[in-house]
């Protein structure tokens, strides 16, 4: 692991690749600077993922522990004996058509007791517990920003090329310079097939026309 790790693979690939790019980029390449640094202590791997790993985790315990807690002091507060607790159940007006807890028939029976998958307060609080979690985990949205998303996770981005060897990702300068590049190596590499092919053809007919001259009396 490490940045000098990385810069060993992509060397390593650029060398296997065979191509007039592999000194350019060596040379272009931003990676150069990290050749020989030492690697990061084990408590600084990472940066800051392990405390937002940790808060995100203190977050989530908070809103929805508090959401339990909340939920269970209501429904404990209420005397399902005393109270018609079908009142929090999400289909009680469809069940029970024009009926008021103010007015309710004579000799209705009370609900005994709560279905909490059918409570509104349920699902109430499961929606509140939700959102505020959504809502507390804001710091994440500062790892979209590139540059402190580098300096935050301490990492750069990594990838397969295609022979499936492990690389670093090219920045932007790179890449230009590698599209500036690429069609010289290939306009070389053309010029170097059409002359070992001229070569050969060369070399066919003039073993054709020695051996006609040989034959001819």
């Amino acid at each position: 692991g490490g940045p000098a790790h990385l810069f060993e693979l992509e060397r390593s690939r650029l060398r296997r690749s065979g191509t007039p790019l592999k000194q350019e980029l060596l040379k272009q390449s931003a990676l150069a600077s990290h050749v020989g640094a030492s690697e990061l202590p084990a408590g600084k791997r990472g940066g800051a993922l392990r405390k937002l790993v940790a808060y995100d985790l203190a977050v989530f315990a908070f809103c929805y522990g508090w959401g339990v807690v909340n939920l269970w002091t209501k429904v404990r507060a209420i005397d399902c004996d005393v109270t018609d607790c079908g009142l929090f159940q999400k289909d009680y007006h469809t069940v029970h058509p024009g009926h008021h807890p103010d007015h309710l028939p004579s000799g209705a029976a009370h609900a005994p007791g709560i279905d909490l998958l059918k409570d509104w307060r349920f699902w109430m609080t499961l929606d509140f517990s939700e959102t505020t979690y959504s809502l507390l985990l804001f710091p994440f949205a500062l790892l979209c920003a590139r540059p402190l998303k580098r300096y935050l996770t301490h990492a750069k981005p990594t990838g397969y090329d295609r022979h499936g060897a492990l690389c670093v990702a090219l920045t932007a300068a790179e890449m230009e310079e590698k599209s500036k590049l690429v069609p010289q190596a290939e306009q070389a590499a053309a010029a170097a097939i059409q002359a070992r092919v001229r070569g050969v053809t060369r070399g066919a007919t003039s073993t054709a026309e020695e051996a006609a001259a040989a034959l001819i009396p």
